[in-house]
């Protein structure tokens, strides 16, 4: 049963990935990214603390992993309570209408599980940066 379910959601991330980049602008480049920024949007780094204090995009806030994880059960990837998620939002100082850059290391899933939970609290400008911290390290771009 165990490995039916881990089978089953690495095929509903795996399809999550696929279908994604047809909704337009969801899915963000290095370039999108950059033009996010200077309209003042909230980037969040979605490593943990570790990896973020080894370098990250600048002006990225971090979150650790564990954004994952506090936003469903514990034993499954149902859903808490949507009071909770906004509680949560709330605690981390989130504004789920602002605009709103997620990234992590490239292929991460986690991003895109949390651009659907902030699009499940009503937020509409939520993108992921599919390609993380790997593509705007192999850029020469700056890394605080």
């Amino acid at each position: 049963m165990k490995r039916w379910s881990l089978s089953a959601l690495c095929s509903a991330g795996l399809a999550l990935i696929l279908a994604l980049p047809a909704q337009a602008g969801r899915i963000v480049d290095t370039a999108a990214v950059t033009e996010a920024l200077g309209r003042g949007a909230t980037l969040w780094d979605i490593r943990d603390a570790e990896a973020y204090k080894a370098g990250h995009i600048p002006g990225a806030v971090n979150l650790g992993t564990r954004v994952c994880s506090q936003v469903r059960t514990p034993v499954s990837w149902d859903y808490i309570p949507i009071s909770r998620i906004i509680d949560h939002l709330q605690d981390w100082g989130i504004d789920p209408g602002r605009e709103i850059v997620l990234y992590s290391n490239k292929g991460n899933l986690c991003p895109y599980f949390i651009l659907l939970t902030l699009e499940l609290v009503g937020a509409r400008d939520v993108h992921v940066y599919h390609g993380g911290i790997d593509d705007w390290r192999s850029g020469d771009r700056p890394i605080d």
